[in-house]
């Protein structure tokens, strides 16, 4: 199920720092804690450069995926995956990207934020915003500062949302699927 819940993100400049290049999925990032996924346990996942984790490790330092081309659910788009929102960011023209873990067992959070990210084709134009896996829930919460629109390159296009690995099955937030265009603050 999706909800709505109050607007309170961990500090986005915190944790350890990611260094991706433009369309780049990181190396294998240990979680924490075992994170149940479409009835899959992981132990570690990829941090995309495009706003989007991956349970997918063969991926690991791998393009990440760009144009978005299709709605979720599709296997034309990268799959299992968290997008928050997946969109083309530019890393290599300022902000960071972080990971940080909260908390004790069991009740343990894993934060990645992407903040003051350039869009990529907007390069003035900042991204903001954070995923959070919590342990034995497996909640994800989707925390987004600023979320604003490049129509320049690839219509705009952004997908808040989650997908299996076969691309067939896939939850998002409702009028936050491709093609449509949206922007979000503090949200």
């Amino acid at each position: 199920t999706m909800s709505s819940i109050p607007y309170t993100p961990d500090p986005y400049t915190a944790g350890t720092t990611v260094t991706v290049s433009d369309d780049q999925w990181s190396g294998v990032i240990p979680l924490p804690f075992t994170f149940c996924f479409f009835g899959n346990a992981y132990n570690s996942l990829l941090i995309g450069s495009n706003c989007i984790l991956s349970f997918d490790l063969t991926q690991a330092n791998a393009y990440c995926l760009w144009p978005i081309g299709a709605a979720f659910p599709s296997a034309s788009d990268p799959m299992n995956t968290i997008g928050g929102p997946w969109q083309d960011l530019y890393p290599p023209g300022g902000g960071t990207i972080k990971y940080a873990t909260y908390g004790s067992a069991p009740c343990r959070r894993f934060v990645v934020s992407w903040d003051q990210v350039a869009m990529y084709g907007c390069f003035s134009t900042l991204h903001t915003s954070q995923l959070v896996l919590y342990e034995t829930t497996n909640i994800i919460d989707n925390f987004i500062q600023t979320k604003p629109l490049c129509t320049t390159w690839n219509g705009g296009a952004a997908i808040q949302g989650i997908q299996n690995a076969t691309g067939t099955t896939a939850f998002v937030q409702a009028g936050r699927n491709y093609p449509s265009q949206w922007t979000a603050t503090n949200d």
